[in-house]
């Protein structure tokens, strides 16, 4: 690495640097990192930079030195993914684990996080109260060993849909409603929600379809825990509920041991199951 004197005239290997253009109402229009100071004021440039920088209408703020190049590339990576420089015409160029994302859920459904936060009110009028009765049922991040063994929800790592899936239909302890269900499955509830996150930020990863005729074959599973059966898809996103998050007031509360890790929902709002 090439060497240059620091401002009190010492020898010192070059560090890397990351650097921002600002338009004049402070606005970030484009981050970057180079190992010298004379980066960004480098010529190989979009013509769309070079238009900006024509103007002459700009601040330049830098930040480091930092001690590497991976260091500078992380600065960069997340700020770029915040704050999405117009000028930037390419995406955040460090690894996801380095870029800001939404917390549990795909990127498409962020805008989500952001909407009114969901009642009883709101479940129950989903298409006209047809997707009641909502089976709601609560992932944690906690992985289950043994013969019944499960991975947890991770925020920050969440799983892939399939995987979402399958731990969402499996490992409940239903067993006293099936005989019902069996007998009259338009009594059974409709739609599945899985839940994860605190009380605080309880958030939607997946919502299906229940298919409502397919408690006729249910027999229970290891630990008299039963499989719910879902109609086939690989959509999680039922009625749109993907990413919404849950208001702290709401009663679907769960708690600590297996019978109460799921709640019912009824179309008059009345919750069964779960933390009494």
């Amino acid at each position: 690495m090439s060497k240059h004197n620091d401002s009190q005239g010492v020898n010192r290997i070059s560090d890397y640097y990351v650097y921002v253009y600002k338009d004049l109402k402070g606005q970030i229009q484009y981050a970057g990192y180079g190992k010298k100071l004379d980066r960004p004021t480098s010529r190989n440039r979009s013509d769309s930079m070079i238009e900006f920088l024509s103007k002459g209408k700009y601040m330049l703020e830098v930040a480091g030195p930092y001690g590497s190049k991976e260091i500078a590339i992380s600065v960069e990576t997340a700020l770029i993914s915040l704050l999405h420089p117009p000028l930037n015409n390419i995406k955040a160029p460090g690894p996801t684990r380095l870029q800001f994302r939404p917390l549990g859920i795909p990127e498409k459904f962020a805008e989500r996080l952001s909407e009114p936060r969901l009642t009883e009110h709101d479940f129950t009028t989903i298409n006209q109260g047809k997707a009641c009765p909502l089976l709601f049922v609560f992932i944690s991040d906690k992985n289950f060993e043994g013969e019944d063994a499960r991975p947890g929800y991770p925020l920050d790592k969440p799983l892939s849909d399939a995987d979402i899936l399958a731990r969402m239909e499996r490992w409940w302890q239903i067993g006293r409603y099936i005989e019902t269900w069996k007998m009259n499955p338009q009594q059974s509830p409709k739609t599945l929600i899985a839940l994860t996150g605190p009380r605080a930020h309880r958030i939607i990863i997946g919502a299906v379809a229940i298919d409502q005729k397919g408690w006729s074959s249910s027999q229970p599973e290891q630990n008299k825990l039963y499989r719910i059966p879902t109609l086939a898809t690989s959509n999680l996103d039922a009625h749109g509920l993907r990413g919404r998050i849950l208001s702290p007031n709401i009663s679907i509360k769960f708690g600590a041991i297996t019978t109460q890790f799921f709640v019912m929902l009824g179309c008059d709002g009345r919750t069964i199951g779960g933390q009494q």
